[in-house]
């Protein structure tokens, strides 16, 4: 905002400048106010917010020794609407300078204390920007906000701060017999942002929009960079002891001879390494991705290390199946659909986890393939499973990543400096419900729900993954809005499509996650929970809107609260049970 030339701020006569200010999640940084001189820049009065969320303050003449520097020793609480006030005496001293924060005089320490009274007069006021030169970046006020800035031409006494502390302007406004036209739209923007549900969620989605527009100027600013093969080798050498300085034998590119000769006929760059890999003579190609891919659907790779095939790794457990299905794959052409096919229609892979005799005592691990395999699905999995039994799941294929529900703050706690990706800011929509390959991994932070089921970080690269089960998980099912919002649509699913019973419904939902039939032992309790709970639930109707009311997807409002309600919770113990999260 330029409050133009209308006012002038008169340096050897006291003045008071009063505001209040809203930190948002801590984040707050820039200028406050700024008189300026548009011929220097650099002289005048600055009120800001440095990085570590302090006040600075600064008065500037032509001279380089004609300045009066401050900054204060308190952080502005973040969250809250904060009163401040500056009063100043005239004196050009750094002592007749007193900054209030929620009407206590607030600890300043002086940098610089030069100043003489005297600046050149300022064309324009500035709140919330300062004007820079243009070969400057320009950053104004960001991650806050401004009200109720008040000029005063005198000194402000303490107990004047603490009355201004009080003071409502609105009340102010509601005693006026006559409204303006603006006193009248006050009113209106004050009953929007305060009482009406709507306007507060359109205007939180302009807010987030507006971030997500800085953050994709940002990523358009500073492109990528992509990967080019050189018009001249760089000469690369051996380091004595690993010393940049200290070059020794010149290598050139190469592969390991002992797997397989680089053919004299492959270009030495990416494209005859890629030729080299996939050369017909290659040994380890085939293998190693077939040995991915069987792991993939037995859980356990023939090569128990399949990050490692040299000699330190595990010895293949069926060498032969490993060949021939590494010399079947090479030759349909890479064909990835047609391999899967041949591993699930296997006789192998469709036997009974159930192992009889003694043969889980003498094959624990299912090294031997005796029975059938039984793992718990990879984090993704899980997700998308719930999502697509719900009716949620989304679709679409392709499009940038997506942020889906995740517990507020925890981007904050790890973020430093100015970084654009310092708030987490929630997908709406069907952009919730994407595939779990869409999700937006922030590697300092990533989703917590996926890392309690063993997710990698991304700080390096994986191709096996642990495998635990702990109590955490079973926290997340239960309470996670995701799954919560999941079991909600699971309910609905249960009362539209289930049939007429209790059982039928909970038999329809059990199938659905578990893929096989309930027995009548689990029938029996699963009825009795919704037995109960339809109870909690008739005497607790607010108790059951409250959890009808987790996430964002709408509820059927034909459906009765406290049936549907007793169904979530039902639908959301199916989740948890381990036959939904795990294989076999």
């Amino acid at each position: 905002l330029n409050l133009g030339s209308g006012r002038q701020f008169n340096f050897s006569r006291p003045f008071s400048l009063a505001f209040w200010v809203y930190s948002i999640d801590a984040g707050i940084r820039g200028t406050i106010l700024a008189p300026i001189v548009a011929q220097d820049p650099e002289s005048g009065m600055a009120l800001e917010v440095s990085n570590d969320k302090n006040f600075y303050f600064r008065m500037k003449g032509k001279a380089d020794k004609n300045r009066l520097v401050m900054r204060g020793k308190e952080e502005i609480p973040e969250n809250q609407w904060v009163p401040v006030v500056l009063t100043y005496d005239g004196s050009g001293l750094a002592s007749g300078i007193q900054f209030y924060m929620n009407g206590k005089a607030l600890e300043m320490s002086v940098e610089v204390d030069e100043f003489d009274g005297n600046l050149p007069r300022h064309e324009q006021i500035w709140v919330g920007r300062r004007q820079r030169n243009t070969t400057r970046k320009y950053h104004g006020l960001q991650a806050g906000r401004l009200d109720e800035l008040m000029f005063f031409d005198r000194v402000l006494s303490a107990a004047e701060v603490r009355e201004l502390k009080q003071y409502n302007p609105l009340d102010a406004l509601m005693a006026k017999e006559e409204l303006s036209k603006l006193d009248a739209r006050r009113l209106l923007y004050h009953q929007l942002h305060r009482h009406d549900r709507e306007y507060q969620r359109i205007s939180q989605r302009l807010a987030e929009y507006k971030i997500r527009e800085l953050r994709m100027e940002d990523v358009i600013l500073k492109p990528t960079m992509v990967m080019k093969d050189m018009d001249t080798l760089r000469p690369t050498y051996i380091l004595d002891r690993g010393q940049y300085s200290a070059p020794t034998t010149r290598v050139y590119p190469g592969t390991p001879r002992f797997v397989l000769p680089f053919p004299e006929d492959f270009p030495r760059n990416r494209l005859g390494f890629a030729q080299w890999l996939f050369d017909i003579r290659h040994p380890l190609t085939a293998r190693v991705a077939v040995n991915r891919y069987w792991q993939m659907i037995f859980g356990r790779g023939l090569v128990a290390t399949p990050e490692d095939f040299g000699s330190q790794g595990s010895l293949p457990s069926h060498p032969e199946l490993l060949d021939w299905l590494a010399v079947d794959f090479r030759e349909s052409g890479w064909d990835v659909r047609r391999l899967f096919r041949k591993m699930v229609l296997s006789a192998t892979y469709r036997q009974s986890v159930i192992a009889e005799g003694r043969i889980r005592e003498l094959d624990p691990d299912n090294v031997l393939l005796a029975r059938g395999p039984q793992s718990r699905l990879p984090a993704e999995m899980i997700r998308d499973h719930c999502l697509a039994i719900s009716g949620l799941l989304s679709d679409r294929v392709g499009g940038p990543s997506v942020k889906p529900y995740q517990p507020a703050g925890l981007w904050l706690e790890m973020a430093t400096g100015n970084q654009s990706l310092r708030k987490y800011i929630q997908d709406h929509e069907k952009d919730l419900y994407r595939k779990s390959m869409y999700t937006f991994w922030k590697r300092t932070v990533p989703p917590p729900s996926m890392m309690t089921f063993d997710a990698s970080t991304r700080e390096q690269c994986l191709v096996r993954r642990q495998s635990t089960n702990t109590p955490m998980q079973a926290l997340v099912l239960l309470n996670d809005p995701q799954f919560m919002e999941a079991s909600r649509l699971i309910a609905e699913r249960m009362l539209r499509e289930g049939g007429e019973s209790d059982a039928d419904r909970i038999g329809f939902a059990f199938r659905l996650a578990t893929s096989r039939m309930a027995s009548e032992e689990e029938l029996k309790l699963l009825t009795e929970l919704l037995a109960k709970k339809k109870k909690t639930f008739a005497t607790d109707p607010e108790g059951a809107q409250h959890l009808l009311e987790i996430g964002e997807y709408r509820r059927d409002p034909q459906m009765d609260a406290g049936e549907l309600a007793a169904y979530t919770l039902v639908a959301n113990a199916i989740l948890n049970l381990t036959e939904t999260i795990r294989k076999g």
